[in-house]
């Protein structure tokens, strides 16, 4: 990945990206273009945060985060730190930075992370840690409040598909999604 050359090696952050991966995968994209081929990029799949990155509860995350990536501050700016480090990377072999080369002709802003993706609203897997937890109920609180509408963001069950949440859920997505795409 572009974190960490080998599976072996322990990086403490995944702030800095590689540099022996950067050059492999400059040269893949230089070979990709000089046959004529584009480029397709998620910035946000298999990001497993490290101690270096300040990720609270880090450890007791999945790879990529899903859900939280979508709604905690911390976590939204570390992807925009990654998304300026990668498209301001220049690539040698090119001589151009990704961010100015026309063989990238797609771009994920995450892959697959949505606020209905956990929580039991899909046949995968739940995560549920306290942290995040209490911090989508404080958020979910504001809003109804702002919304004027009677609900108890502390009390409810944060699996449920109730026209509250669904709505609250889109309105973070749509967020999270103009905030990254105006950053990028």
């Amino acid at each position: 990945n572009i974190f960490s050359f080998t599976k072996g090696k322990r990086v403490t952050t995944t702030r800095v990206l590689d540099e022996q991966s950067m050059d492999r995968l400059d040269y893949l994209i230089y070979a990709l273009k000089k046959n004529g081929i584009y480029c397709y990029m998620d910035m946000m799949t298999y990001r497993k945060f490290k101690p270096g990155d300040g990720v609270p509860f880090a450890e007791d995350m999945w790879d990529n985060h899903k859900q939280y990536t979508i709604y905690d501050p911390w976590l939204i700016e570390l992807q925009k730190e990654h998304c300026t480090n990668f498209w301001n990377h220049v690539n040698p072999y090119t001589g151009l930075a990704y961010k100015d080369d026309p063989v990238f002709a797609f771009c994920d802003i995450t892959n697959e992370n949505d606020m209905f993706i956990c929580f039991g609203f899909t046949k995968l897997r739940s995560q549920h840690i306290p942290y995040y937890d209490d911090e989508f109920r404080t958020m979910l609180d504001a809003w109804v409040k702002q919304q004027g509408i009677d609900y108890d963001a502390f009390t409810c069950d944060l699996n449920s598909r109730d026209a509250v949440q669904v709505r609250f859920r889109m309105h973070k997505n749509r967020e999270f999604a103009r905030t990254m795409y105006d950053h990028i």
